[in-house]
């Protein structure tokens, strides 16, 4: 798509990795890793959509165009999430096993700084925003979370 869309001067291009929202829709990360009988050692840009979204009237009003990540700054390490997950789950949960792969992994960090740039707005970090995601957890949201069933 975004082959296709460079020969347009008028469009922007959002581009999203690894979406987390405070919603916790079952295809999101968050929801994913809980779910998950092991986990990697990866880290990875993600877009924290709660932190990113209200920049989009931003780029809207300064008629920003071309291809921009939308991702938060740094990166997210899923052996993380588990841990902040784990501090407030409830009994039972089944923490997934840490997956030792011989080929680590290496980080995928996108630069933020056209994004930046382009709303105006400093982009909040990814890591600290999942964190508050998780702290904000309800226990009746845990236990959704946490069960192998669908949220």
């Amino acid at each position: 798509m975004e082959e296709l869309f460079k020969y347009f001067d008028n469009t922007l291009i959002l581009r999203v990795l690894y979406p987390v929202s405070s919603n916790l829709d079952s295809r999101g990360l968050i929801g994913k890793l809980a779910r998950f009988e092991r986990v990697d050692k990866v880290s990875t840009s993600v877009t924290v959509l709660d932190d990113l979204c209200p920049l989009i009237p931003a780029l809207v009003t300064r008629k920003v165009t071309g291809i921009l990540n939308f991702v938060n700054r740094g990166t997210l390490s899923y052996i993380s999430v588990i841990e902040d997950i784990k501090q407030k789950s409830p009994i039972g949960w089944k923490q997934p096993r840490v997956e030792e792969s011989a080929a680590a992994r290496p980080a995928c960090e996108l630069d933020v700084s056209q994004l930046a740039a382009a709303s105006g707005c400093d982009v909040p970090e990814a890591a600290a925003s999942v964190r508050r995601i998780i702290a904000g957890f309800s226990e009746e949201v845990l236990q959704a979370l946490t069960r192998n069933s669908k949220l």
